[in-house]
């Protein structure tokens, strides 16, 4: 995958130059999937700029933005589509994101099973509900209507709200199925000495243990399983994937060859 190397992202990387079942590349410099831009250092920013950078389009809750804002970024556009609502994720002006995780309290990080089963349906959530869907849908509205410059889209790590993302653009751009896996699962390899190291510094001792320890690293990772939960739920709901794109999304045909010609080469 296209990753661009950043001292303050390591989760950052370009669509262009992937290449598509019948043949046809991304365009580079015009997609960015990256996670939150919290950290990101100034020769980190003239990296992206060298990318052709133009918009950044933030996908997380008020609350997570209020916790760790993006850094600014003169001369590039902000945009704000959150796709859950902060009472989704379990949070409150009392509780932070790290409070929950690391509290020793919270059910699905008993073991790595309780917390695979509970990212599968983190994932089935982001494709069922009302709210993502329409937010989804303004994020391809959107693209749409970029005809020139880069787009960087983001969550907080950019492994689940911007992986969904990033699978349904590469469905739409004609991508193979394993190729759209293959980009989902890199982002465990890209975060994984970060995740390792976020254990280490906020988890109370009292709360480690192997199990915990094992459903901290399936929740803050990617699984086959978690973006394959959604596929389930579209051809269960739906009857197929490409009919959910279309009838949930609003991803008709004339939106998507639009999306083709702007962004394949």
């Amino acid at each position: 995958m296209g990753r661009i190397r950043l001292k303050g992202l390591p989760n950052t990387r370009e669509l262009g130059g992937m290449v598509m079942e019948n043949g046809a590349e991304i365009r580079k410099d015009r997609l960015i999937r990256s996670g939150a831009l919290g950290h990101i250092l100034p020769e980190d920013l003239e990296i992206l700029k060298g990318h052709a950078l133009s918009l950044i389009v933030d996908f997380r809750t008020s609350q997570e933005i209020e916790e760790n804002p993006d850094r600014p970024c003169p001369g590039i556009d902000y945009l704000r589509i959150p796709i859950i609502e902060d009472m989704e994720m379990g949070l409150s002006r009392e509780k932070s994101l790290d409070d929950v995780l690391f509290s020793g309290q919270v059910p699905f990080m008993k073991n790595e099973e309780t917390a695979a089963a509970f990212m599968k349906g983190i994932y089935r959530n982001f494709a069922s509900s009302p709210f993502s869907q329409k937010q989804y849908a303004k994020f391809f509205d959107l693209l749409a209507s970029r005809e020139e410059g880069a787009v960087l889209f983001h969550c907080t790590a950019g492994k689940d709200r911007a992986g969904f993302a990033a699978a349904m653009l590469l469905e739409v751009l004609g991508a193979s199925r394993e190729t759209v896996m293959e980009d989902y699962m890199a982002t465990s390899l890209y975060l994984k000495e970060m995740t390792e190291a976020l254990l280490e510094r906020k988890a109370p001792k009292e709360v480690r243990s192997r199990d915990f320890d094992a459903a901290f690293m399936a929740a803050m990772g990617t699984r086959r399983e978690y973006l394959a939960a959604i596929y389930e739920y579209a051809g269960e709901v739906w009857g197929s994937f490409d009919t959910y794109l279309e009838k949930a999304i609003g991803l008709t045909e004339d939106k998507r060859e639009r999306l083709r010609d702007l962004y394949l080469a």
